[in-house]
């Protein structure tokens, strides 16, 4: 298993990525049209032959590119397979499939998937620079161009997409048809423009200066919608919330629109920043997340903050919209927005998802924000509309703060499973089978790396072979404050009731049994036990062999003919390295840097920081949360208030590191636990560490950790 992370400018491919995260290979990619996958935003890909989680596990999983391009890409790439190509009659043209991706620069690519060659490319105009948005907004690229992901036609073999321009000193959104083949224009594009109506009858004109469009394009009635939204909030006496739409193959703006803030300025009388002014907002931003589609066509999407005040205005609300955007036919308003609004805790942070009914099943759909609350909303039902001091209508759980969108997928067992992202955890919630049923927590991810200055929250999708067995893999994809971007896999093998499995280099998958044997439980090789092989703890090492460590913490590898070679020491994993040491709360754990000193957090707080202890020994004056050796070995800590110190043989140095690995050990930073067991990939391991709970767990998780903290970002 491995784990990617790369900088803005690049885009990296893996070999037949099942999400189009990523770039696919030539291996029989299915076309990836929209953003995440489809008009429900399910982001699931459920015809993945090749990526399982034992290939995905092994060491043949690689990366196969990585390409230079001009500037920062925020938009999800779309793939258009050689297949395809070969029945519009242009296979001689384009014999692999084809990537097109589309940059903060107003440039478009098309990129040969299987040798990373760019093969077209082309500039729609001169994007506008950050000193021109509003407020100098800076949580995105130095220019704005194409911030949203385009979505693709392909019986007419045309993709849409939306620039941000500098014309004549203003800003201007322009729509475009593009030939997929050429990347021409096949119709002229057409400036964005519209005009709404407020409360007292009087019309508002859509301002391109001070909206951003950063949610993902939707295709469906045959329709492309656009939502738009603020760059960093500001303008507030300006900018509103808009949802637009044109008709596919003539870009004419459907008549109709939604405005989502219809105060007057005398009627927005309370600003929550304190500031002077109306503040309007209610924008639609989703942290990039597109607005999602029904079967019957309807509209689904999430506003933001606004002032705090209901009347004539739909702030942190789930609003349902006819197909030609006429008017609202539900919505959804938390009871506590005005609170929400005056935190800047706005729903409007993530997506909403529709989740597929299952034959005569109910109808659902799901969406999360900045507070945690994942509500689950019952299509064929009301809404919930705003029910002054509460109860809300919908049901909700808590899956962490949200800058994120859900994914979806059904298990080998027949179960609707929903993928929260909210925090530094991936999550998984079972589906109710009745309308008036609740999501059920089934199984949660370790706690993945963050705590670079990001929001919290990520995007994730899914790819399987339908129901089959292990066949599922969650990837997640973040990016962090310094340009990186994260990919990460996790194993989707939910509701099976087993332990978790790890692959050694052969392939054989190796995993705790359910029979215990003292504090130990029954080894299996491939379902199978082994006999006499028992333990708590599995690793695959550097080499790609199994090892597994029993409570006497004697270390045991398979020889392959049935019989074991044991040691004290912990194999060779990684170093340096967090050498396949599994780090809690009460039990410590150490890494190792390059002259082989050992670097752990002692019992002693001071504060929320902990004693570092160097061999054993407390280290004068140095304390923290965090540990990380650099790529030079080097040991460096964090501590709580954001200041990193490298130990330099006599006394600590202050300054950044360049992270490779790390440690973490932050006492009471969540009170969730596991609640299956899982397995690990330490950075620059081809194996993973798998821990047995002392009890049978619900479900499993794998992951892959990246070689530098990951943070989520819109």
């Amino acid at each position: 298993m491995h784990s990617e992370n790369f900088p803005r400018g690049f885009v990296r491919a893996l070999p037949a990525i099942g999400a189009a995260l990523l770039m696919a290979s030539a291996a029989h990619a299915a076309d990836v049209t929209t953003y995440h996958y489809d008009a429900q935003r399910t982001g699931l890909n459920n015809a993945e032959t090749t990526l399982t989680q034992a290939a995905v596990g092994s060491s043949a999983f690689h990366r196969l590119h990585a390409i230079t391009l001009p500037t920062q890409v925020d938009a999800q790439p779309l793939i258009v397979s050689a297949a395809t190509m070969a029945s519009w009659g242009y296979g001689s043209q384009f014999p692999h499939d084809v990537v097109y991706i589309a940059d903060e620069a107003d440039n478009v690519f098309a990129i040969d998937s299987s040798t990373g060659a760019i093969l077209l490319q082309k500039n729609f105009g001169t994007p506008v620079a950050q000193q021109n948005l509003p407020g100098q907004c800076g949580n995105n690229a130095t220019t704005v161009g194409i911030n949203s992901t385009p979505v693709i036609d392909p019986a007419n073999k045309v993709m849409y997409f939306i620039t941000y321009t500098w014309e004549n000193n203003t800003a201007v959104y322009r729509v475009h048809e593009m030939n997929l083949v050429d990347l021409s224009e096949k119709i002229p594009s057409v400036v964005v423009a519209a005009k709404g109506t407020l409360s007292d009858g009087s019309s508002v004109s859509f301002f391109a200066g001070t909206e951003r469009q950063r949610p993902a394009l939707l295709l469906a009635n045959s329709n492309i919608y656009a939502g738009f939204g603020s760059f960093c909030d500001s303008n507030l006496t300006i900018t509103r919330g808009w949802m637009l739409g044109w008709q596919a193959g003539t870009l004419t703006p459907l008549a109709a629109n939604e405005l989502t803030d219809q105060q007057t300025t005398a009627q927005s009388t309370n600003n929550p920043y304190g500031l002077p002014g109306a503040f309007f907002l209610s924008s639609v931003w989703m942290s990039g997340f597109g607005p999602s589609a029904d079967a019957a066509g309807n509209v689904y999407f999430v506003t933001g903050n606004s002032d705090g005040i209901f009347a004539n205005n739909l702030p942190d609300s789930l609003l349902r919209m006819a197909p030609n955007l006429s008017s609202v036919t539900d919505y959804f308003t938390p009871a506590n927005f005005a609170s929400l609004d005056a935190a800047d805790e706005d729903r409007g942070s993530g997506g909403v998802m529709v989740v597929p009914p299952l034959s005569n099943g109910p109808q659902f759909a799901v969406s999360q924000g900045k507070d945690g609350r994942l509500f689950l909303h019952n299509l064929a039902a009301n809404l919930g509309g705003f029910v002054q001091g509460g109860p809300d209508v919908p049901s909700s759980v808590n899956a962490g703060a949200c800058w994120c969108g859900p994914a979806y997928y059904v298990g080998s067992d027949g179960k609707q499973r929903v993928v929260s992202n909210g925090n530094v955890q991936a999550q998984t919630w079972l589906v109710p089978t009745t309308p008036s049923g609740t999501l059920t927590a089934e199984a949660i991810s370790p706690e993945l790396p963050s705590a670079d200055g990001q929001d919290p929250g990520f995007m994730s999708t899914v790819s399987s072979n339908g129901t089959t067995a292990n066949s599922a893999v969650v990837w997640s994809l973040s990016r962090s404050s310094n340009g990186l971007i994260f990919l990460q896999a996790l194993s989707g093998t939910m509701g099976s009731g087993g332990p978790a499995t790890v692959y050694d280099k052969a392939g054989n998958a190796w995993s705790f049994s359910s029979q215990q044997v003292g504090s130990d439980y029954v080894v299996l090789l491939n379902g199978a036990p082994v006999g006499g092989a028992h333990g708590i703890d599995i690793v695959i090492d550097q080499a790609g062999t199994m090892w597994h460590m029993n409570s006497q913490n004697l270390w045991w590898s398979y020889n392959g003919a049935g019989g074991w070679n044991g040691q004290s020491g912990e194999p060779n994993v990684a170093a340096p390295s967090p050498a396949a040491v599994w780090v809690t709360t009460t039990s410590g754990g150490s890494i190792v840097d390059a002259s082989g000193n050992s670097w752990s957090f002692g019992s002693q707080s001071s504060g929320t920081n902990y004693d570092v202890v160097l061999n054993g020994s407390q280290v004068p004056g140095a304390y923290g949360v965090d540990m990380t050796i650099d790529t030079a070995g080097n040991m460096w800590h964090i501590n709580s208030g954001g200041g990193w110190y490298r130990w330099t043989g006599s006394g600590c140095r202050i300054s950044p590191p360049a992270r490779i690995s790390r440690h973490r050990r932050r006492p009471g930073r969540s009170s969730r636990r596991p609640r299956a067991a899982w397995s690990q990939t330490a950075p620059g391991v081809s194996g993973v560490l798998a821990r047995r709970p002392a009890r049978t767990p619900k479900s499993s998780w794998m992951r892959s950790r990246p070689m530098v903290p990951m943070a989520s970002r819109s």
